[in-house]
């Protein structure tokens, strides 16, 4: 009878252990939701205005002005309304996780000096107005991607996301030209611009299309990735050609360049001592084997000249501003403003309709001078170590925010990407400077080698 009756004590024990062991999981099961959809919610207002920015901005709103110069002061109030809830959602966010926004603060010194010190530029700016608005947008933007990514898991969504994006716009874009090729293809020429105002913008996010899927050719990425992947990269290039964009095109083939040397086996430092050759043999060629010039060169298989279609005129007008204001410039985003007499006068002088300097980094240069330049170039640096440091932790990832980092330094280079308003180009930067951030401080994706499994002692 003692027997049975301790065989039914130890089943009711068991069976109020399994209880609380069903609702230990339970709990914790809810618990995992709810910080799950927490973090989505964190996430929501950039994808917002990333989709807003991306596909909804470009594709509804044209700028009614005759003069290009005379649309920064109109703005959008469509765009006001839209993105200002959006970085009040995110400040609110960030205030309540005050720690974890003054950590995010400590890391990005840089990014937030580089805000600051254009906040700043109020005061001495050619247009303060313009200056107070487009500060305030740089401000915003920084405030969305913060709040997106404030814990690795954050910062893995929002590459997944931007993984879905950008492929999900060139197929709009290409539904786009096919319903309205009179505005979705440039009259002069033919180049596709899909949604977007200009084909440059079309042909950028097919090389950010790019960046985002070729780490994903891999083996290590699954087949079902590797599948869309293989789907993904096809109609990014036939975008790519179609938009006649020089300048993607060059950036595309440097990207995969540089995806295929760190794919080859070898010594990272072998690898790059060795990475001059093919530019090298290219010159020995170009000066040896081919019997046009340059001029004719560039004429007859990039459709540009020595002057890089005016672009080198434009730059040395640019520098001779500077000269006016080397060390603060002219304020944030200031210059190519209408009323601006010295921008008036240099668009005559250069003898085309420029509007923008052409050169990420004289645009800078010219708006908030030396200062300004140096710490662009101090956030610059400091995301691509990030990046490097991610590529070793996750290298999918990794490889990704490299990739496109690259891109925009080295389009930067015939296009003003940097500093620019709530464009493409800039926001991306941000983006991917809060992305390489949040990624660097993540503990290895690489899954821990399993322990060795003992047989218990009999």
């Amino acid at each position: 009878m003692d027997r049975m009756d301790t065989v039914d004590h130890m089943d009711t024990v068991d069976g109020m252990d399994r209880g609380a062991a069903t609702s230990m999981q339970s709990t914790q099961s809810m618990a995992s939701m709810n910080q799950s959809t927490q973090s989505m919610m964190q996430s929501l207002p950039l994808f917002a205005a990333l989709v807003f920015l991306v596909l909804l901005d470009p594709a509804l709103i044209r700028p009614d002005a005759d003069d290009p110069l005379a649309v920064p002061l109109q703005g959008n109030s469509v765009r006001r309304l839209v993105l200002g809830s959006l970085y009040v959602a995110a400040g609110v966010g960030l205030w309540r996780r005050r720690a974890q926004f003054a950590a995010i603060v400590a890391r990005q010194t840089p990014v937030v000096l580089l805000c600051g010190f254009a906040l700043a530029s109020l005061l001495w700016s050619s247009a303060p107005r313009l200056t107070a608005v487009r500060a305030t947008h740089f401000a915003g933007l920084l405030l969305l991607a913060w709040w997106a990514t404030l814990s690795p898991a954050d910062s893995r969504r929002v590459v997944a996301f931007l993984r879905g994006l950008f492929p999900v716009t060139l197929v709009v874009s290409l539904g786009w030209i096919a319903l309205f090729p009179e505005v979705a293809i440039h009259a002069d020429g033919g180049a596709w611009a899909g949604v977007f105002r200009h084909k440059s913008e079309l042909g950028s996010a097919a090389v950010f299309a790019l960046a985002l899927w070729l780490p994903l050719l891999g083996a290590a990425a699954g087949t079902r990735r590797r599948l869309v992947a293989a789907a993904v990269l096809p109609l990014a290039l036939f975008l790519l050609w179609r938009s006649q964009s020089v300048t993607e095109l060059l950036g595309a083939l440097l990207l995969f360049l540089l995806w295929l040397g760190h794919r080859l086996p070898g010594p990272a430092a072998v690898k790059l001592s060795l990475a001059p050759i093919p530019p090298l043999l290219g010159l020995l060629w170009f000066w040896n084997a081919q019997p046009l010039g340059l001029d004719p060169f560039l004429q007859q298989y990039f459709g540009r000249n020595t002057t890089l279609t005016g672009r080198t005129p434009l730059w040395d007008a640019i520098l001779e501003n500077v000269r006016l204001h080397p060390f603060l410039g002219e304020g944030y985003d200031a210059f190519w403003v209408a009323g601006n007499l010295r921008a008036e006068h240099l668009i005559q002088s250069v003898g085309w309709d420029a509007y923008t300097a052409h050169n990420g980094y004289l645009e800078v240069l010219n708006t908030l001078g030396l200062v300004g330049l140096g710490l662009l170039l101090w956030v610059a640096a400091r995301a691509l170590r990030e990046a490097r440091m991610t590529l070793r932790r996750d290298p999918a990832r990794g490889e990704t925010l490299f990739l496109a980092l690259v891109w925009l330094l080295f389009s930067s280079l015939t296009k003003s990407v940097f500093c620019a308003g709530t464009s493409l180009g800039w926001v991306m930067f941000l983006v991917l400077c809060a992305l390489a951030s949040s990624l660097a401080e993540a503990p290895s994706a690489q899954p821990a080698p399993a322990a060795a499994s003992r047989r218990p002692i009999s």
